[in-house]
């Protein structure tokens, strides 16, 4: 395998294309100018859902970023599983010849719901699982993310969390969404918020709270600005969310200038970025990213 890089002033970004057994991968990659100086033991953060691997590298407290890489898988697997192409990504970057202090990651499916924290986790919650997920299949395991009086239950693939745990023995795989919610009561950007967009390539995660407490969560593949809206809008009819005094916080793969963006301000009248944790704030900037991309990624560590 091969890499082109080439420098900027501050880091040094890659965009690229790898064909291996007829699969494409279009990568943004970052580094950091400052890589001699990671000397000591790193930490790995992953990102796994069926079309996307992304994977952060940090130094040890967490408060520098040595690389940073962004994967669109463009045929992503039938099965929901992409477990061939997560295996031929990590040892293509090399991540499993360093000896991370603390491996965190997350993984987006469809298999997940909300139970009140008093619900029996039990075999049960399989059938349901399987039922939201859309399958036809058993699915062989399921977990359960505790949030504040609810329950975010979820299953993951056995395929992939076998690859991971032999892959990485000290990693901490939890479900996107469960992370997510944690960040949506924790994040100081996100207290006062209502509701909770975050963008990754080709799909967006929507979380409400109410009174500080979870109402809702729910995962979308879309194609276009008028697929968010709708989702968004009706989600709001639904639970009657007043888009006059709703507050709206955005975080991902999205600028300022996007029309999306543009077009929340005209229904929404609240609408702003949520900032990734204070203590990396500089790291990014170093990279020249905003403050709001990766939201999960850079933050699931956060979520213990």
């Amino acid at each position: 395998m091969y890499e082109k890089n080439f420098c900027c002033s501050v880091s040094f970004i890659s965009s690229f294309f790898i064909n291996m057994n007829s699969e494409l991968y279009i990568t943004e990659h970052y580094k950091s100018e400052k890589i001699a100086d990671f000397k000591e033991m790193g930490n790995l953060s992953l990102f796994i859902d069926n079309q996307l691997f992304m994977f952060c590298i940090f130094n040890e407290n967490y408060t520098a970023i040595k690389e940073l890489c962004h994967i669109k898988i463009n045929s992503p697997a039938k099965d929901n599983s992409p477990t061939e192409e997560i295996y031929f990504l990590i040892n293509n970057y090399r991540l499993l010849q360093s000896n991370f202090k603390n491996v965190n990651i997350c993984v987006l499916n469809h298999y997940f719901t909300l139970t009140p924290e008093a619900f029996a986790f039990s075999e049960g919650v399989k059938s349901v699982l399987q039922f939201t997920g859309g399958v036809n299949t058993n699915l062989k395991n399921s977990f359960i993310h505790k949030l504040d009086q609810v329950n975010f239950c979820y299953s993951i693939p056995d395929s992939l969390i076998q690859l991971l745990e032999r892959s990485f023995t000290n990693a901490a795989i939890r479900h996107a969404g469960g992370v997510l919610c944690e960040l949506l009561s924790s994040n100081a950007s996100l207290k006062n918020c209502d509701l909770l967009l975050n963008f990754n390539k080709g799909v967006f995660e929507l979380a409400a709270k109410e009174n500080n407490l979870l109402i809702y969560y729910n995962v979308f593949n879309y194609e276009n600005n008028e697929d968010v809206l709708y989702y968004l809008l009706f989600m709001m009819e639904q639970y009657k969310l007043n888009p006059l005094t709703c507050r709206l916080m955005v975080s991902g793969q999205i600028n300022i200038n996007d029309e999306l963006f543009k077009a929340f301000k005209k229904y929404v009248k609240q609408v702003n970025f949520a900032v990734n944790n204070k203590s990396f704030s500089a790291a990014f900037s170093e990279l020249n990213l905003p403050d709001h991309f990766f939201f999960s990624l850079v933050n699931q560590h956060l979520c213990v």
